[in-house]
């Protein structure tokens, strides 16, 4: 490709062939044709690579990259990275696609005030294993831009509350941006994106957001508990504390630990920290009462503990309460409300998921 694309999309595809061609349609539909599609196939077991050269013979401005093993999406998306040829960079999972109008948006914001990152809101889309949806959620930040330290800041720590800042793919990155950051992702089990941003938030000068959500993320199979971050990881605990102990510790070197600060990355912690009691209810994790808890009083003697859960606040009524108890030590109604709740994903995970919303 000769010319210099306004956007490079950078999509790592894996055994998605039933959805990439949703996804591509996605932006091959958008109103600004500046862009390029950068396709990594991940060593793909079904047609995915055929789908994806399909419909580069049809589209010059879709490029497709097959590597010779499969590495994780992680691996594909920095391929992607090294393959972008455009000023800008934004990312798109295979089974997701971008609204109808997101590049003109884009587009505009640029001309106007060419921020060094753009970040939109997001529709999640739950269906079962049937494909109907059976819940759907707008989350999105009003419009704000910003263009002094302090400014970002806030509005990185507005979006982490909403859930909206780890995502990648609600985010159009200025090149230079990430070269400056030397931004890669990390081969982690989960949280892969939100270290990502960690590490360009430290070189991040300027920032907008459009409130609107122009992203359609979907949730599949909910009934069958399908996704990655419903599965059992044993390492889920230690990569999300990592995550909060990643953004306090930004904002401890940008001098701006405040109560609001602890405010919302206690709540996130204290969720986390339920979630993962949950988890160890699993058989996998081979974790008895007496097992779980003495990971509760481990984790009480934790650093990041003793800093953020005396200020967790959440907003639904149910974890509230279960920060509450989090906070007063009461360890027998703790585990035991983590149990229910264990309970409820593996036979109602349906209603689980309407309970993760009011969180």
């Amino acid at each position: 490709m000769s010319r210099t694309p306004f956007i490079s999309v950078v999509m790592p595809c894996y055994n998605v062939e039933r959805y990439v061609a949703a996804a591509l349609e996605s932006v091959v539909s958008q109103d600004l044709d500046d862009w390029e599609i950068v396709a990594v196939d991940d060593c793909s077991t079904d047609a995915t690579l055929s789908v994806l050269r399909d419909a580069a013979s049809r589209d010059g401005r879709i490029r497709v990259f097959a590597l010779d093993e499969n590495r994780g999406v992680s691996a594909a998306r920095n391929f992607g990275l090294t393959c972008a040829q455009g000023t800008h960079v934004a990312f798109l999972d295979p089974d997701d696609a971008y609204a109808p109008g997101l590049f003109a948006w884009l587009d505009r914001v640029v001309k106007e005030r060419d921020p060094h990152m753009i970040a939109w809101g997001v529709r999640e889309v739950y269906s079962n294993e049937a494909g109907a949806v059976v819940l759907e959620k707008d989350v999105v930040m009003p419009c704000r831009s910003c263009c002094t330290p302090q400014e970002v800041h806030a509005a990185i720590l507005e979006l982490e509350r909403l859930t909206l800042f780890g995502y990648a793919w609600n985010k159009l990155y200025r090149r230079d941006l990430l070269d400056e950051a030397d931004a890669k992702f990390p081969c982690t089990s989960i949280n892969e994106d939100v270290f990502f941003n960690m590490a360009v938030a430290g070189s991040l000068r300027s920032l907008e957001v459009v409130g609107e959500a122009l992203y359609r993320y979907a949730r599949r199979d909910v009934q069958r508990r399908t996704s990655l971050t419903a599965r059992f990881l044993p390492d889920y605990f230690d990569l999300s504390a990592r995550r909060v102990e990643g953004m306090l510790g930004l904002y401890r070197a940008w001098g701006e630990e405040t109560q609001e600060v602890k405010g919302v990355l206690g709540t996130i912690y204290a969720r986390y920290v339920l979630s993962a009691l949950q988890r160890n209810c699993d058989p996998r994790a081979g974790m008895d009462r007496n097992k779980r808890r003495d990971w509760l009083e481990a984790l009480y003697e934790r650093p990041l503990s003793r800093d953020l859960l005396e200020h967790a606040d959440p907003d639904g009524s149910l974890a509230r309460v279960c920060a509450r108890l989090l906070k007063r030590r009461s360890r027998t109604a703790v585990l035991l409300a983590a149990r229910a709740v264990y309970a409820v994903n593996v036979f109602a995970p349906g209603l689980f998921s309407r309970l993760k919303q009011s969180r």
